[in-house]
Protein backbone atom coordinates (compact mmCIF):
# COMPACT_ATOMS: atom_id res chain seq x y z
CA UNK A 1 0.00 0.00 0.00
CA UNK A 2 2.95 2.31 0.61
CA UNK A 3 4.24 1.89 -2.93
CA UNK A 4 0.79 2.64 -4.35
CA UNK A 5 0.63 5.75 -2.17
CA UNK A 6 3.96 7.02 -3.50
CA UNK A 7 3.01 6.25 -7.10
CA UNK A 8 -0.32 8.07 -6.77
CA UNK A 9 1.38 11.05 -5.16
CA UNK A 10 3.85 11.41 -8.02
CA UNK A 11 1.14 10.91 -10.64
CA UNK A 12 -0.86 13.70 -8.99
CA UNK A 13 2.26 15.87 -8.82
CA UNK A 14 2.97 15.36 -12.51
CA UNK A 15 -0.64 16.09 -13.44
CA UNK A 16 -0.62 19.20 -11.28
CA UNK A 17 2.52 20.82 -12.64
CA UNK A 18 2.53 19.71 -16.26
CA UNK A 19 -1.01 20.83 -17.02
CA UNK A 20 -1.56 23.60 -14.49
CA UNK A 21 -3.53 25.75 -16.93
CA UNK A 22 -5.92 22.98 -18.03
CA UNK A 23 -8.84 22.74 -15.59
CA UNK A 24 -9.62 19.08 -16.38
CA UNK A 25 -6.06 17.98 -15.67
CA UNK A 26 -6.06 19.99 -12.45
CA UNK A 27 -9.26 18.25 -11.36
CA UNK A 28 -7.66 14.91 -12.25
CA UNK A 29 -4.68 15.79 -10.06
CA UNK A 30 -6.98 16.65 -7.17
CA UNK A 31 -8.85 13.36 -7.55
CA UNK A 32 -5.61 11.39 -7.60
CA UNK A 33 -4.38 13.24 -4.52
CA UNK A 34 -7.70 12.65 -2.73
CA UNK A 35 -7.40 8.90 -3.30
CA UNK A 36 -3.75 9.10 -2.26
CA UNK A 37 -4.48 10.87 1.03
CA UNK A 38 -7.14 8.26 1.81
CA UNK A 39 -4.56 5.52 1.28
CA UNK A 40 -2.09 7.31 3.56
CA UNK A 41 -4.72 7.64 6.29
CA UNK A 42 -5.41 3.92 6.03
CA UNK A 43 -1.66 3.29 6.10
CA UNK A 44 -1.42 5.29 9.33
CA UNK A 45 -3.39 2.53 11.04
CA UNK A 46 -0.13 0.58 11.10
CA UNK A 47 1.09 2.94 13.84
CA UNK A 48 -1.98 2.30 15.98
CA UNK A 49 -1.52 -1.46 15.92
CA UNK A 50 1.14 -1.24 18.66
CA UNK A 51 -1.32 0.27 21.15
CA UNK A 52 -2.42 -2.64 23.38
CA UNK A 53 -6.05 -1.52 23.54
CA UNK A 54 -6.54 -0.90 19.80
CA UNK A 55 -4.10 -3.34 18.17
CA UNK A 56 -6.14 -6.54 18.60
CA UNK A 57 -9.22 -4.80 17.24
CA UNK A 58 -7.35 -3.80 14.08
CA UNK A 59 -6.11 -7.36 13.64
CA UNK A 60 -9.70 -8.62 14.00
CA UNK A 61 -10.92 -6.05 11.46
CA UNK A 62 -8.22 -7.19 9.03
CA UNK A 63 -9.33 -10.82 9.36
CA UNK A 64 -12.98 -9.84 8.93
CA UNK A 65 -12.17 -7.94 5.73
CA UNK A 66 -10.68 -11.12 4.27
CA UNK A 67 -13.91 -12.98 5.04
CA UNK A 68 -15.94 -10.06 3.73
CA UNK A 69 -14.38 -10.33 0.27
CA UNK A 70 -16.30 -13.59 -0.36
CA UNK A 71 -19.52 -11.89 0.67
CA UNK A 72 -18.82 -8.90 -1.58
CA UNK A 73 -18.27 -11.18 -4.58
CA UNK A 74 -21.70 -12.75 -4.04
CA UNK A 75 -23.31 -9.31 -3.67
CA UNK A 76 -21.62 -8.04 -6.86
CA UNK A 77 -22.81 -11.04 -8.88
CA UNK A 78 -26.39 -10.72 -7.61
CA UNK A 79 -26.43 -6.95 -8.19
CA UNK A 80 -25.08 -7.26 -11.72
CA UNK A 81 -27.58 -10.00 -12.55
CA UNK A 82 -30.57 -8.01 -11.34
CA UNK A 83 -29.30 -4.79 -12.88
CA UNK A 84 -28.88 -6.23 -16.35
CA UNK A 85 -32.13 -8.22 -16.22
CA UNK A 86 -34.27 -5.34 -14.96
CA UNK A 87 -32.78 -2.79 -17.32
CA UNK A 88 -33.23 -5.08 -20.29
CA UNK A 89 -36.92 -5.53 -19.47
CA UNK A 90 -37.74 -1.93 -18.56
CA UNK A 91 -35.61 0.30 -20.77
CA UNK A 92 -34.49 -1.68 -23.78
CA UNK A 93 -37.74 -3.52 -24.50
CA UNK A 94 -39.79 -0.30 -24.53
CA UNK A 95 -38.29 2.13 -27.06
CA UNK A 96 -41.58 4.00 -27.51
CA UNK A 97 -42.15 4.36 -23.77
CA UNK A 98 -38.79 5.95 -23.02
CA UNK A 99 -38.39 8.04 -26.15
CA UNK A 100 -36.98 11.05 -24.32
CA UNK A 101 -33.34 12.02 -24.21
CA UNK A 102 -32.89 11.30 -20.50
CA UNK A 103 -32.50 7.54 -21.06
CA UNK A 104 -28.95 6.93 -22.20
CA UNK A 105 -28.60 3.58 -23.95
CA UNK A 106 -24.97 3.92 -24.99
CA UNK A 107 -22.60 1.11 -24.10
CA UNK A 108 -19.55 2.55 -22.38
CA UNK A 109 -18.17 2.28 -18.87
CA UNK A 110 -19.74 5.45 -17.55
CA UNK A 111 -23.24 4.70 -18.82
CA UNK A 112 -23.07 1.11 -17.56
CA UNK A 113 -22.15 2.42 -14.13
CA UNK A 114 -24.79 5.15 -14.21
CA UNK A 115 -27.66 3.04 -15.58
CA UNK A 116 -27.01 -0.41 -14.08
CA UNK A 117 -24.63 -0.43 -11.12
CA UNK A 118 -25.43 2.88 -9.42
CA UNK A 119 -29.23 2.50 -8.98
CA UNK A 120 -28.95 -1.17 -8.01
CA UNK A 121 -26.29 -0.42 -5.41
CA UNK A 122 -28.68 1.87 -3.55
CA UNK A 123 -31.33 -0.86 -3.45
CA UNK A 124 -29.20 -2.49 -0.74
CA UNK A 125 -29.95 0.51 1.48
CA UNK A 126 -33.65 0.59 0.61
CA UNK A 127 -33.41 3.62 -1.69
CA UNK A 128 -35.56 2.92 -4.73
CA UNK A 129 -35.13 6.24 -6.54
CA UNK A 130 -36.79 5.98 -9.97
CA UNK A 131 -36.92 2.18 -9.83
CA UNK A 132 -40.60 1.93 -8.90
CA UNK A 133 -41.64 5.07 -10.80
CA UNK A 134 -40.45 3.57 -14.09
CA UNK A 135 -42.31 0.35 -13.36
CA UNK A 136 -45.56 2.14 -12.48
CA UNK A 137 -45.81 3.90 -15.85
CA UNK A 138 -47.53 0.81 -17.29
CA UNK A 139 -48.40 -1.34 -14.26
CA UNK A 140 -50.30 -4.00 -16.24
CA UNK A 141 -47.61 -4.61 -18.85
CA UNK A 142 -45.88 -7.98 -18.76
CA UNK A 143 -42.43 -6.39 -18.43
CA UNK A 144 -43.61 -4.33 -15.45
CA UNK A 145 -45.08 -7.30 -13.60
CA UNK A 146 -42.02 -9.44 -14.32
CA UNK A 147 -39.69 -6.69 -13.11
CA UNK A 148 -41.76 -6.22 -9.94
CA UNK A 149 -41.44 -9.95 -9.21
CA UNK A 150 -37.73 -9.85 -10.01
CA UNK A 151 -37.30 -6.84 -7.71
CA UNK A 152 -39.10 -8.63 -4.88
CA UNK A 153 -36.90 -11.71 -5.27
CA UNK A 154 -33.78 -9.54 -5.46
CA UNK A 155 -34.69 -7.57 -2.34
CA UNK A 156 -35.53 -10.78 -0.48
CA UNK A 157 -32.25 -12.39 -1.46
CA UNK A 158 -29.99 -9.42 -0.84
CA UNK A 159 -31.58 -7.84 2.20
CA UNK A 160 -32.63 -10.92 4.12
CA UNK A 161 -30.57 -13.92 3.08
CA UNK A 162 -27.25 -12.20 2.45
CA UNK A 163 -27.58 -10.00 5.53
CA UNK A 164 -28.15 -13.11 7.63
CA UNK A 165 -25.13 -14.72 5.94
CA UNK A 166 -23.06 -11.67 6.83
CA UNK A 167 -24.18 -11.83 10.46
CA UNK A 168 -23.51 -15.58 10.61
CA UNK A 169 -20.00 -15.12 9.20
CA UNK A 170 -18.98 -12.75 11.98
Amino acid sequence: MTLIGFILFFIGLILRFTHADDENEFVAARVVWAIDVELWWLRSLAFIIVIPFLGPHLVAIGKMLKDLSFFMCIIAIVMAGYGVASRSMVYYSNPTLFNDTTTDTSFDGRSIFRQIIYPIYYLIYGEFGKELDDLDIEPDAAWSVATHVLLAIHMLFVNILLTNLLIAMF
